[in-house]
């Protein structure tokens, strides 16, 4: 509250005759007033030396031991010794806070500084006193602040100006409030009937209010939402959630609309597709790039909706479809394996990537997951391999073949067998009735009812010309030649001729082996072992 020059001369006054305090007790308990040609001075009482001359209409003492002087109907300011710090220049002068003054002009007013200088000419109507120094100002009926220095941070234009503890401003015009920043920069312009602050973590933001309807701003000026809604709220992951008659919408944290206010339920998947519901059906909503709004790929009307890795379930009438963003139908589609899904579309299959785009396109009859690079696929009753790239690697052309593993793959063409290797070469062109699953890199081929050995690298090792051979076990494999077993190491050599009655494989390093009825353990050297 700001107090009339009267009073506070009358304050000042008694302070310093009743009190004394400070230079004033110093000073003028020891001067006395003097008059000359009409005109007042102060001499020292001790010397009669004269501290002011006698040429003003009237002395008046301010805190602190400083004079306010009168001469010729104007004021200024002496010193305490009475030297003039201001001119008698102004129609009044006043105090004003922290040791300023408060000084008036032709109805204007100003500020002078603790030592009388001008740090603000008399131009507004009135200054009143604010919050860290700052004052509000006004002019001509508008309000506007200055700083401690007298810098005009805002030019007066509001009707109404109040200083808050926070820094900021509030504003009114027409009515309606806004706010300002410490430096005087709108934050928040003037067109609401109310703002309430918050912040969230180390961001802050201001829900403002238009009669019913809410919008949003940060505290920095910037506008997310309009207020044209009944609530608003910050929800999960970086989501402004919007309401309007009981239906829900969604803004991203840069101000943009992603979902209009449309649905009754929205639940966002982690990849930022949405279920929707609206008059107790679903659907489901896909993003379409940063700060887009939202499509709908699948219309509210199944009976459930479920977000799954890449795809939508639909069901509707007890029956499931399953859907990419981009609108794709699918009959089936399984969990990711390597980052692909395969999905059934039309009675063929084909695989989707991560993000529900056609890796492979659904044209298989049968499509194997993906096996040191190569997926098995089959159309027609013909298989070959895909290559990571989605391209065909070797031709649909065996009748049958198997996934790559350990850089091979047996392959079935004309009941013949052969071998491929990883970059779908054939390494054994199919001429064998038969080939044994590869052990210790090496596999039993039979042709023409006999059995040979090739190597994992497409050698033959041993020609076709056992009866029997058994797979190889701590490097040796049995055969059976004419009705008698022996046994061969990797090399394909014959360590043992074919000579036993009956055998069995290496164990431990020996084997049990029958001939004329008498069973003994024999070593790899075909030595017995007792």
């Amino acid at each position: 509250m700001k107090c009339s020059p009267v009073f506070r001369t009358l304050c000042v006054w008694t302070l310093f005759w009743c009190c004394g305090v400070g230079a004033a007790n110093t000073m003028f308990a020891q001067s006395t007033p003097f008059e000359k040609n009409g005109k007042k001075g102060l001499v020292r009482a001790s010397d009669n030396a004269i501290i002011v001359q006698a040429k003003y209409d009237d002395i008046i003492v301010f805190s602190n031991a400083w004079l306010k002087v009168k001469d010729g109907g104007k004021f200024g300011i002496l010193q305490p010794d009475g030297t003039e710090s201001t001119p008698c220049k102004y129609d009044n002068i006043d105090l004003f806070s922290n040791g300023k003054y408060e000084v008036k002009l032709n109805n204007k007013i100003g500020i002078l500084d603790n030592q009388g200088k001008e740090i603000l000419a008399p131009k507004y109507d009135e200054i009143l006193m604010g919050q860290d120094g700052r004052a509000q100002v006004k002019l001509n009926g508008k309000m506007g602040f200055i700083d401690e220095k007298g810098k005009e941070l805002v030019a007066p234009k509001y009707d109404g100006v109040q200083m808050l503890k926070n820094g900021r401003v509030q504003v009114t015009e027409g009515g309606k409030t806004g706010y300002l920043d410490d430096k005087g920069n709108e934050i928040i312009p003037p067109k609401f009937d109310g703002a309430k602050f918050f912040t969230v973590g180390a961001n802050g933001y201001a829900e403002v209010k238009n009669g019913t309807k809410m919008g949003l701003y940060t505290t920095t000026g910037k506008q997310l939402v309009p207020a044209e809604y009944e609530s608003v709220k910050l929800s999960a992951n970086e989501r402004i959630e919007v309401k309007n008659s009981g239906k829900i919408g969604y803004y991203d944290m840069q101000g943009n609309l992603l979902i209009p206010c449309k649905y009754d339920a929205v639940l966002f998947a982690l990849d930022g597709r949405a279920q929707v519901k609206s008059a107790g059906k679903f659907g489901a909503i896909a993003p379409q790039g940063a700060g887009k709004e939202y499509k709908e790929f699948l219309e509210p009307k199944y009976d459930d909706v479920k977000m799954m890795k890449v795809v939508a379930a639909a069901t509707i009438a007890g029956k499931t479809s399953f859907w990419t963003a981009s609108g794709v139908e699918y009959s089936a589609v399984e969990e990711p394996v390597n980052n692909l899904l395969r999905a059934k579309k039309g009675g063929k299959t084909g695989f989707l990537d991560m993000n529900g785009k056609e890796f492979i396109p659904a044209q298989y009859d049968s499509l194997q997951a993906f096996s040191e690079g190569l997926a098995l696929a089959q159309t027609a009753g013909k298989w070959g391999f895909i290559g990571a790239d989605g391209k065909e690697k070797v031709a649909l052309k065996y009748d049958a073949a198997e996934t790559m593993k350990g850089g091979i793959a047996r392959v079935v063409s004309a009941g013949k067998w052969g071998l491929l290797n990883k970059d779908g070469a054939e390494i054994i062109a199919p001429k064998y009735d038969s080939l044994r699953t590869f052990t210790e890199a090496l596999a039993g081929a039979k042709l023409a009812d006999k059995w040979g050995v090739v190597a994992q690298d497409g050698k033959e090792l041993v020609p076709p010309k056992y009866d029997m051979l058994d797979a190889f076990s701590e490097g040796f494999a049995l055969v059976s030649l004419g009705g008698k077993f022996g046994f061969i190491d990797k090399a394909g050599l014959e360590i043992i001729a074919p000579q036993y009655d009956a055998a069995e494989a290496f164990k431990g390093g020996v084997a049990k082996v029958t001939l004329a009825g008498k069973t003994i353990t024999i070593d790899t050297t075909g030595k017995e072992k007792k």
